[in-house]
């Protein structure tokens, strides 16, 4: 049986600030699980970043310090809890944004001379080599053989996966020391594609988030960034997003001077009120494969349309000022 949703609309005149933009919030950064099981390769990503920039000491070091990725994890539980579900949700759902594997912190090869006794064992077992230096690596670091190329004569490749995020330049190097080792690389070629960045100024950090589209890997065609910064005691600002158009017309938009409109209650069982700056010239609900499923007129206070299903749906509205949509949740 279907069920009628009945959208109330209630127009209110809010000062512009409303947009949230420029908003500073204070909010609970102890990372939650969902940002430890989601995000920890990107805090250790990050971190690495950061310390080839700084020249940190731990440059040298296999092992990324949680030192340095604790904090980073912090601030991305500021930002997921920073009151902004309209921007949030586009950053952390619908796109899924991450870092790019820049430096590449997975996996290496390793150029060898069959030639060795101990590259002999270890192409044929897999496992152990009988080098002192190449078991104990393999050991203490959880490494494991993915798999091996022999070419005609006396060289082959091997391919090494950490299991783990760790800084590769020092851990290729000490494969290097190693004779009968011709060479070890990640072999990593930049590819275009969604990011996260970091910059420290010392005084916060600016986070961006960028969503490319169109052609990707090979030459993404499209870029769209949000911009945050963290300040120290977990305080979050949402400063601005730019870059290339969202490419689809039911994707979320954030609440901005554009836009200057809101939704309530959201979730909600099906009756929504909206507060805007600017009168409403038109508005339409869609699904998120962009199909209308209502729509209205000016002067028309009140939208139905049926729909037999909770789910996400999309608001889009239309003042003198543009056209801006945002996400609706049914729950009953």
């Amino acid at each position: 049986m279907k069920k009628l949703l009945c959208f109330g609309l209630v127009l209110l005149q809010l000062n512009p600030v409303f947009s949230q933009f420029g908003k500073i919030d204070t909010v609970d950064c102890t990372p939650s699980q969902y940002i430890i099981t989601t995000y920890l390769a990107d805090a250790q990503t990050l971190a690495l970043r950061q310390i080839f920039v700084s020249q940190d000491i731990y440059k040298d070091s296999v092992q990324i310090p949680s030192s340095h990725y604790a904090p980073i994890l912090r601030d991305l539980q500021g930002i997921y809890e920073a009151g902004l579900p309209q921007i949030t949700d586009s950053i952390f759902n619908i796109y899924n944004i991450h870092t790019y594997q820049d430096p590449d912190m997975t996996e290496f090869d390793l150029s060898v001379d069959t030639n060795y006794v101990w590259v002999k064992n270890w192409l044929a077992t897999n496992l152990v080599s009988g080098n002192d230096t190449i078991d104990l690596l393999m050991s203490k670091y959880n490494l494991i053989m993915q798999g091996a190329t022999i070419f005609i004569g006396n060289e082959a490749d091997i391919s090494i996966w950490t299991g783990s995020y760790l800084n590769l330049a020092p851990l290729e190097k000490e494969f290097k020391r190693v004779s009968g080792v011709l060479q070890a690389s990640d072999g990593l070629s930049y590819i275009d594609g969604s990011n996260i960045t970091m910059n420290d100024s010392g005084a916060f950090k600016e986070y961006i988030f960028t969503f490319a589209f169109g052609d990707c890997p090979s030459g993404c065609m499209g870029h769209h960034s949000w911009k945050f910064r963290v300040y120290p005691g977990c305080l979050v600002e949402y400063m601005r997003s730019f870059g290339t158009p969202l490419p689809l017309q039911s994707a979320i938009e954030e609440v901005g001077p554009q836009n200057l409109f809101s939704v309530f209650p959201n979730p909600s069982n099906g009756t929504f009120s909206i507060r805007s700056s600017d009168v409403i010239s038109s508005l339409k609900v869609s699904d998120i494969l962009g199909q209308t499923l209502a729509e209205s007129r000016p002067g028309i206070s009140e939208v139905q349309f049926q729909e037999d299903k909770k789910g996400i749906y999309f608001l889009t509205v239309t003042t003198d000022k543009g056209t801006a949509t945002q996400k609706l949740f049914i729950n009953y």
